[in-house]
């Protein structure tokens, strides 16, 4: 009977566990992203072209495609704001990518050729999430405030009325899928690249 009490006192302790561990990646990565932000405003003329630079990228495709539809009134089926609906989930999945996977990616090789990922394995912290949002780009995450600005825009817009309630509550699980995959496959394209292949593999599969 003791065992069963002590037993049923962990399991009652565990979600408390749990929610505290989360509690504290988000403290870290709250840090993370504090100190990539002061690092890239303390060059802020770099800062500012990077985030024009991007921006300006985006705007242009999106001149682009208002040019497209001068001519027409749907492109295979879509109208107007419906397709900028899907231009904009796919710049709000890319530039998280962008923002908060990319710059970390990058670096995977380069960790372990000047032998800094046995720095990172011996940290008391998980080494995925380490070595994953250890850094931000900040410059990235001008195209999410574009993006935001389109998404809300169009569905202004849509011919059919505002999507269900379903589709509003779904549709944030669906952009963090994306942004999942989107990261995944990038690693395994470029893994391959280098001679760290393994070794991207074993941190992916952790």
């Amino acid at each position: 009977m003791q065992r069963e009490t002590t037993t049923t006192g962990h399991d009652e302790l565990r979600p408390e566990r749990r929610s505290h561990s989360w509690a504290k990646y988000l403290q870290v990565f709250g840090t993370f992203a504090r100190n990539s932000l002061i690092r890239d405003m303390t060059f802020r003329v770099d800062f500012i072209i990077q985030l024009i630079s991007s921006t300006s990228f985006v705007i242009m495709n999106l001149g682009f495609y208002l040019l497209i539809y001068q001519y027409t009134n749907s492109i295979a089926g879509w109208s107007q704001f419906e397709f900028f609906v899907f231009i904009a989930t796919t710049m709000l999945v890319n530039s998280m990518v962008q923002a908060f996977f990319m710059p970390n990616v990058q670096e995977f090789s380069e960790l372990i050729r000047t032998g800094n990922l046995d720095f990172a394995l011996l940290k008391p912290i998980d080494t995925q999430f380490l070595i994953s949002l250890q850094k931000v780009s900040w410059p990235s995450l001008g195209n999410f405030g574009v993006a935001l600005i389109l998404l809300f825009y169009s569905l202004g817009h849509l011919s059919d009325g505002a999507p269900s309630w379903a589709g509003m509550l779904l549709y944030p699980v669906y952009v963090l899928a994306g942004v999942s995959i989107l990261s995944v496959s990038y690693t395994h394209l470029r893994a391959p690249e280098t001679d760290s292949y393994l070794v991207c593999r074993l941190l992916l599969e952790k």
